[in-house]
């Protein structure tokens, strides 16, 4: 299988700042049993990488991806990781990936994830397959082994993590909750912010012998239609047991 190497070229020279240690933007924020990692995306993409998957290969362009770190549009006055996609295959997967370090090597965790984020996903907007907000759900989670796109079979791009499908946990994520937002306007779809996470079903695993893990924000796509979708802050809490 060949290797998604889907990094966007406007996310470039932000990694080179993701190494700032300052509390508040990547580093573990509180000792002993539990660690915190908690990203800031005004301030920069901080590392994060993105990618799309459940795709054909050599469609890009017409599945119309699209990454980049970028301003959130008005009303609102900070950036984020953008990413939007046209949904032909209504199963598209788009995500965010990074390595979280400085966990103890060989330690079991129990891990929950929090995202905000600005989305276009009116709610109560049905008609055609799926809807814009319901039927786009938000996962998070977390492996030692980094999460690839890879080429298939029958030539389509699917992830090496078991992330399940649609509304449906896998071994490897849990379902945060659907993008869908307090408008009701299907035709301007206007970006609202929303929170979502999995505290009350966390992810139980174990890191490696470095005291690392992979971990990955990504919305899977119900909807045949276009949707977008900007996170503004992405946190991590790892609680050892």
């Amino acid at each position: 299988m060949r290797q998604r190497n889907y990094l966007w070229l406007p996310l470039v020279p932000l990694l080179l700042s993701a190494c700032n240690t300052e509390v508040g933007v990547g580093e573990p924020t509180q000792p002993g049993t539990s660690l915190t990692y908690e990203y800031n995306l005004d301030t920069s993409a901080q590392g994060w990488v993105s990618g799309f998957a459940d795709f054909e290969q050599g469609q890009d362009t017409y599945y119309e991806l699209t990454s980049s770190w970028r301003a959130l549009p008005v009303p609102f006055t900070v950036r984020g990781i953008y990413m939007s996609g046209n949904n032909h295959s209504t199963d598209l997967w788009m995500y965010v990936k990074r390595k979280i370090d400085k966990l103890k090597p060989n330690q079991a965790y129990k891990l929950t994830f929090e995202a905000e984020f600005a989305s276009n996903g009116s709610a109560s907007c049905t008609g055609g397959i799926g809807a814009p907000g319901e039927s786009v759900f938000l996962k998070a989670g977390a492996s030692v082994q980094e999460p690839l796109a890879l080429v298939d079979a029958n030539k389509n791009w699917r992830m090496n993590w078991d992330k399940g499908n649609q509304e449906t946990s896998g071994r490897d994520t849990r379902v945060l909750g659907n993008v869908a937002t307090d408008s009701t306007d299907c035709v301007n779809r206007p970006y609202r912010n929303k929170l979502l996470s999995n505290s009350s079903n966390p992810l139980s695993l174990t890191t490696n012998g470095s005291g690392e893990l992979w971990v990955m924000y990504g919305t899977d796509s119900g909807y045949k239609g276009s949707n977008g979708i900007y996170y503004t802050r992405l946190k991590i809490t790892a609680k050892e047991g």
